[in-house]
């Protein structure tokens, strides 16, 4: 079984600032090898290339499967609850994470932990939740929304009624169908 890598034992919050940075794209590996220096961080230009090439195929990985979700999303509507589809995605994610841990660190390694599994386990649920409200909450917006329009549409009717003029059925008819109100 090889050594941890490097750039792996690094402090927790250079690691989660130099992946901030990495993620934006905006430093080339000599700049980030001297920013880590700076920072006291024993790192070989090699050791953070290897680990920045392999953090660069999940960022890529992930960034495909938000465009896959967004699409299925608009090809399914508005409505559609996307968290099944987030769900099998973290599956798969987890799934390919705990086959590089073992690659990395053996069938010995230490692996994904029980606290990272509650803690995926946690977003799952809060995504699963907040996708199922936010569903909810549009729906409902889009009932007010057409409660509204109707009442408008009535009252407008009801006025020229009042006034003794008449709307005509192709306005009422195209008016209802702009706010989307039934006939």
């Amino acid at each position: 079984m090889g050594r941890k890598s490097s750039v792996r034992r690094l402090p927790p919050e250079i690691l989660d600032e130099l992946h901030r940075l990495m993620t934006a794209g905006r430093l080339t590996y000599d700049e980030l090898h001297a920013w880590l220096r700076e920072r006291g961080g024993d790192v070989s230009r090699s050791a953070l290339h290897r680990y920045g090439s392999d953090f660069e195929k999940v960022a890529k990985a992930l960034r495909e499967k938000r465009e896959i979700a967004r699409a299925m999303a608009a090809e399914l509507g508005e409505e559609a609850d996307i968290s099944p589809m987030l769900i099998e995605q973290l599956h798969t994610i987890l799934f390919r994470l705990q086959t590089a841990v073992i690659a990395a660190e053996g069938e010995d390694g230490p692996g994904i932990g029980v606290k990272d599994l509650r803690a995926l386990a946690t977003t799952v649920r809060q995504l699963s939740l907040a996708s199922r409200d936010h569903v909810r909450l549009q729906a409902e917006i889009r009932e007010e929304l057409a409660r509204k329009a109707e009442k408008a549409v009535r009252q407008v009717v009801d006025g020229q009624r009042g006034a003794g003029r008449a709307i005509g059925a192709e306005v009422l008819a195209k008016i209802r169908e702009v706010y989307g109100l039934p006939a």
